[in-house]
């Protein structure tokens, strides 16, 4: 999803809830750093205990976004891609993750009966590595997985705590979007 995406800017404008009274919290990555994200329903954003004023606008329909914060303008140009996002800012890439079921409902997990989590896939691409064993503990947001593509490394992790209880691929597999890699318990 994008900025201009109109699904977007009715999340940013009313903070994810129909009246726009209630903030929304996400679980974001950026650059690898966890981060919890809330989108306030007067349009500003709470992040790691400081507050921003946001206001967000395309130019010309391109992936290129003028982004405000506070009192600083920022030119932003964003590329998604298999659900991660990249956006370049004064020169810098930044890796971006949005860790929210409801932004991606058949990607990262599905629940079973039992309370167990399946990780899925995010995107198609190569196994590069499975980085936990079966039977193993794994603490939330603790790297499980590497998947390559586009000549790009794309960190999988827990979505939770638990138990690994079964590991679906192998390194060097060729995987597609939403496919199973491992079950935690």
């Amino acid at each position: 999803m994008r900025p201009t995406d109109p699904k977007w800017r009715f999340q940013l404008e009313n903070a994810r809830t129909l009246d726009g009274s209630r903030p929304i919290t996400y679980r974001v990555e950026v650059d690898g750093t966890p981060l919890t994200v809330t989108l306030m329903p007067d349009g500003t954003l709470a992040m790691e205990g400081r507050t921003f004023r946001l206001d967000v606008s395309e130019i010309q329909g391109l992936s290129l976004y003028s982004l405000l914060v506070n009192d600083a303008s920022y030119e932003v140009l964003v590329d998604e891609r298999g659900g991660t996002y990249y956006a370049l800012v004064r020169g810098k890439v930044h890796r971006i993750q949005v860790h929210d079921e409801a932004l991606h409902p058949s990607r990262g997990r599905s629940a079973t009966a039992e309370g167990e989590v399946v990780v899925r896939a995010p995107l198609c691409g190569l196994v590069a590595e499975i980085c936990v064993g079966e039977g193993e503990p794994v603490a939330e947001n603790q790297l499980v997985a590497i998947l390559e593509s586009m000549k790009m490394e794309n960190e999988i992790r827990a979505p939770r705590a638990g138990i690994v209880r079964g590991i679906h691929v192998q390194a060097g597999a060729v995987v597609r979007d939403g496919d199973a890699l491992l079950t935690i318990a």
